[in-house]
């Protein structure tokens, strides 16, 4: 049986000058844009792509989400899978951060109103379908690693394989995957090393198999906290900057500004 399964497998020819030039065109193409510097070198939220957002318990995660969310419905239709809040606790941190939100380019579909018992794949097929159905081209999932579909509960190695059948499911759609995901027990939030993006809790090949992948973190210095997002992982892009300060003011990041990797470790430095 293994014989044969191998039989199938094939070394594939270099792709095409065409279909590179097509990758290159699609990179170079702004999709769901936001206010937000660390999304604009990316060219955006990308469809069929998966981006992550990780950090530790309270460190303004879904906040920072639900901004993106807000601006996202600006021009797209977006669907919000929650784990943890129902569709009005969520929605009422979109008013307490006065955000505007297009009413109409924006669902919801709480974890607990599914059948979480059924087969994995079924359960994450049905979620695709409902995007497709509602003609959703941005699904946020907050949080990937506290439900009960790819959380806790499922072992690592299951998680790898159902989230590696979500995202080709998603890819063949072209809706994009925009999750936040919390970092394992070790990490604290005031840490003195920079996160990784292998502490994200449960299994670390949800970082591997991401197409883009931020990290949040705060750390203060003389009495300033200073918060910044950084771009652990991307493909077919180069950013100018890899780090960048958040700006916080009225409950919510206002903007954000590109620095140097040398600045950003001089935060870690002993004082």
């Amino acid at each position: 049986m293994i014989f044969l399964e191998m039989e199938k497998a094939m070394f594939s020819e270099l792709p095409e000058d065409e279909i590179l030039k097509e990758i290159e065109e699609q990179a170079g193409k702004m999709y769901f844009t936001t206010t937000f510097g660390f999304l604009k070198s990316i060219n955006g939220i990308r469809p069929g792509l998966v981006h992550g957002l990780l950090a530790p318990a309270s460190m303004g995660k879904s906040t920072l989400t639900r901004s993106i969310i807000a601006q996202t419905t600006e021009s797209c239709k977006v669907a919000v899978l929650l784990s943890e809040e129902s569709a009005e606790e969520y929605a009422f941190g979109f008013r307490r951060q006065n955000e505007i939100i297009d009413r109409d380019n924006i669902c919801f579909l709480r974890e607990s109103d599914v059948n979480i018992h059924q087969n994995k794949r079924e359960v994450l097929e049905m979620i695709v379908n409902l995007c497709v159905g509602q003609d959703v081209k941005a699904l946020f999932w907050d949080n990937i690693t506290t439900g009960k579909i790819l959380g806790d509960s499922v072992r690592p190695e299951q998680m790898d394989d159902q989230f590696e059948f979500f995202k080709n499911k998603l890819r063949e759609q072209k809706i994009a995957l925009f999750y936040v995901a919390h970092t394992n027990k070790t990490i604290k939030a005031e840490q003195t090393t920079p996160i990784q993006g292998e502490d994200i809790r449960g299994s670390a090949q949800i970082f591997n198999q991401s197409d883009y992948f931020f990290i949040l973190q705060s750390k203060t210095k003389n009495n300033e906290r200073i918060t910044y997002v950084k771009i652990a992982k991307h493909r077919f892009h180069s950013p100018k900057f890899t780090y960048y300060v958040l700006d916080y003011q009225q409950n919510k990041y206002t903007r954000d500004i590109g620095v140097s990797y040398d600045k950003i470790m001089t935060i870690f430095e002993k004082e």
